[in-house]
């Protein structure tokens, strides 16, 4: 790139790769900042003896997805078939607004039609949904006054 004996078309690609590489360094390092943003606020950073933890940035970025990534909402039916929901948190809060608004969409239906589910960590909110979709039980024994 100084060597001025060097033909023109050499230097100007010998530029290029430096600019090549800085801007990759450059793309990484954002990249990096990124990552260790995300796990601070995931609380996964390692601190041992005062140091940080390194371990490379793809299995950092597979930690956070994890970390971040739900395992579905397993609906049991009563024929004993099974339909799955996705189970991060967003997603539930929505269907149980939807069932409070007696939306009826076809999965709001599916949660009515179903007699359980399992649900990431043990919650119950899709319980909450069914009972919410199929009202109370009618008590045959009581007659309207």
């Amino acid at each position: 790139m100084v060597d001025t004996n060097a033909p023109p078309s050499t230097r100007v690609r010998a530029a290029d790769s430096v600019l090549d590489h800085a801007k990759q360094a450059i793309v990484i390092e954002d990249v990096e900042v990124r990552v260790a943003a995300l796990e601070e606020a995931a609380e996964l950073s390692k601190i041992e003896e005062g140091t940080m933890k390194t371990i490379n940035l793809l299995r950092r970025l597979e930690a956070l997805e994890q970390q971040f990534t739900s395992e579905p909402i397993v609906l049991l039916m009563p024929d004993g078939r099974t339909e799955t929901l996705p189970g991060h948190s967003d997603y539930v809060l929505d269907l149980l607004g939807r069932a409070v608004r007696e939306d009826r969409t076809p999965k709001m239906e599916l949660i009515a039609q179903s007699k359980s589910s399992r649900e990431p960590g043990g919650a119950h909110m899709i319980d909450l949904a069914r009972a919410l979709l199929n009202g109370p039980a009618e008590d045959p024994s009581r007659q309207p006054a």
